[in-house]
């Protein structure tokens, strides 16, 4: 059966208590809640697993839900309902209320309430010799006072440690390589939307081989976050990877903020008759300019 989840960072209490105390405006890790659909609850671990790869300073909570309506008509119609909160991509500024408020629209169906774990470094194995491609270093992009708060906390004697160690895993680096690097950076706007993220990428022949390299030398050096693919980096080791290699290219792979839902009288219809959303909630979007409904012949 198609599955409807939403999805959201797993803040621990001290990381918490220090967005709630600073001046810093950092409400998206709080609310920023991921709607998308998947198949079934298989694929729905693993998508949320793969989301877990992308973000290596806490966990994430995502709820299922098993529900007989076309998947992709129940998506579309929590975007549409909620698109006043929209922040980027799939992401939705969701207090709890509005997280209770979309489960209330699926009554009676089956939730599947999770908690994802934090990835290991896997091995690179035997690589393709003859597929070229990129090995590229990924960062964050925070902003000028969230950098500042972050590098206060990492500098401080009064922060436990474990708020410096999440701290520190947002400035870490993700090192892996792929054969596109659009491709990649299109699944990194996929998964973020408190910041965008900064990449170098150098091309070579043997990419997998390197980035193995990489992997192991970093983590000789006591370099690994304990996490996937992200280490911590300063500016000798950037400078010792790009010695490595010849050809470099680097940009910002930015978040989409900007959409309107598009949808037409039928999927409307659909939507009403299956209780996804009320005629009230449709004049109150379309008043507000959160949809646009195609009139069709």
């Amino acid at each position: 059966m198609p599955i409807l989840y939403n999805a959201w960072l797993n803040l621990p209490d001290v990381l918490l208590t220090l967005i709630h105390n600073s001046d810093v405006n950092l409400h998206k890790l709080l609310s920023a809640t991921k709607i998308g659909q998947t198949e079934n609850v298989r694929s729905l671990h693993l998508k949320m697993q793969k989301l877990q790869t992308y973000i290596p300073f806490v966990t994430i909570k995502y709820v299922g839900i098993e529900h007989e309506h076309h998947a992709k008509t129940a998506e579309t119609a929590m975007h549409m309902l909620f698109r006043e909160y929209h922040l980027a991509g799939e992401w939705y500024d969701m207090s709890v209320a509005r997280r209770q408020r979309l489960l209330d629209k699926f009554p009676n169906c089956t939730l599947h309430r999770h908690t994802t774990h934090f990835p290991t470094l896997q091995p690179v194995g035997i690589p393709n010799p003859q597929t070229s491609g990129y090995v590229y270093v990924a960062t964050f992009q925070w902003g000028q006072g969230t950098q500042q708060l972050i590098d206060n906390v990492i500098a401080s004697n009064h922060h436990l440690v474990e708020t410096k160690l999440i701290c520190r895993r947002m400035l870490s680096a993700k090192i892996g390589s792929t054969r596109n690097i659009k491709r990649r950076g299109k699944a990194f706007v996929w998964a973020c939307c408190f910041a965008n993220v900064g990449y170098v990428a150098y091309f070579h022949e043997y990419p997998r081989t390197q980035e193995g390299l990489l992997h192991t030398d970093l983590r000789n050096r006591n370099k690994w976050t304990g996490v996937g693919e992200w280490f911590y980096l300063g500016q000798q080791d950037r400078s010792d990877i790009e010695g490595r290699f010849n050809r470099k290219v680097s940009e910002i792979w930015k978040r989409v903020t900007e959409s309107v839902n598009c949808v037409d009288r039928f999927q409307i219809n659909t939507m009403i008759d299956r209780g996804l959303v009320t005629r009230d909630e449709l004049r109150d979007l379309i008043r507000n300019g959160h949809i646009l409904v195609e009139l069709g012949s």
